[in-house]
């Protein structure tokens, strides 16, 4: 998307910035949303919603501000946030993989001892999960599944702001094709 930035009036490290900041505000947010929706039921559609709707207000916000908007700026926010949302929101779920694991050995390590003072032979009943491992394969399993999601769905929503400079149905209908695509 930074390629796409024919008149180099974002810079790379002004990109980064929004990668970053835009990434983390946006699932700040989005977590914001779930805690408004905790009693409504979670499907697919309604984390769809919640998910765009967080990532589509920074780019709002962020474009909003802007001079000279275009579609390829609209596209190269859009990425930029999105792509910061999908990076930590992995780094979130790789951290619980590794928290579950953890909390399994711990479970049958006690669960080994225990079976080890009633059992005279001394075999061990549960086996042990490797933490790290567990948390590189969500990892690597997430980075591989990860083409054409979040980076992109910000990005298609953020172009059709940035060619009208106004929300419109066109915008509405990319927005609601992006949590489609999410659902």
């Amino acid at each position: 998307f930074f390629e796409l930035n024919l008149y180099r009036d974002i810079s790379f490290f002004k990109v980064i910035g929004i990668f970053l900041l835009g990434g983390a505000f946006s699932l700040l947010f989005t977590l914001y949303l779930y805690d408004v929706f905790e009693e409504a039921d979670c499907g697919a559609l309604l984390i769809g919603i919640i998910e765009e709707v967080g990532k589509v207000l920074i780019v709002l916000v962020l474009l909003h501000g802007t001079k000279r908007l275009t579609v390829l700026k609209g596209l190269l926010i859009g990425g930029a946030i999105g792509c910061g949302f999908a990076v930590f929101e992995r780094a979130g779920y790789a951290f619980n993989v590794y928290l579950d694991a953890h909390d399994y050995n711990t479970r049958a390590r006690m669960a080994n001892n225990i079976l080890s003072t009633l059992n005279p032979w001394g075999f061990q009943e549960y086996g042990y999960a490797n933490s790290i491992t567990e948390m590189n394969v969500n990892i690597i399993l997430r980075s591989i599944l990860s083409f054409g999601g979040h980076t992109s769905w910000a990005a298609i929503a953020g172009a059709p702001f940035g060619r009208e400079k106004k929300i419109n149905f066109k915008f509405l209908f990319m927005f609601i094709i992006c949590i489609i695509l999410h659902a």
